[in-house]
């Protein structure tokens, strides 16, 4: 009946017990473990690289808002200033206005005759 069975394809696996694989497939997996331990090494230095961008990028963060946060203090502070520029400057044109409407009175009042 042994004789009856086709022989084994290349590169298939001879069942367990059996005498050790071919040569072939010996440096397969070899080159296989390898290619294994090198993606493993490629992943922990992607890993520590995405780590140090990432504690980059909040130290950078943190800096950012820090300025942003005098920038806005600054701001306000200009924005404050402006307004009591505003007020100062409206108080002085609206007083400059009743000046001149009431010396114009005056003098119509004086050109009428009407004192």
């Amino acid at each position: 009946m042994a004789a009856d069975l086709p022989p084994d394809p290349p590169n298939q696996l001879r069942p367990a017990g059996e005498p050790p694989y071919d040569v072939v497939m010996d440096a397969r997996v070899t080159a296989l473990e390898q290619i294994a331990i090198s993606t493993k090494d490629a992943l922990n230095e992607i890993k520590a690289e995405m780590r140090e961008m990432r504690s980059e990028i909040k130290a950078e963060i943190r800096e950012l808002r820090g300025e942003t946060k005098v920038e806005t203090r600054e701001l306000r502070q200009d924005i404050k200033e402006l307004r009591q520029d505003q007020k100062s400057d409206f108080r002085l044109v609206f007083g400059a206005l009743i000046t001149a409407v009431l010396g114009l009175a005056a003098l119509m009042a004086h050109g009428f005759k009407w004192y």
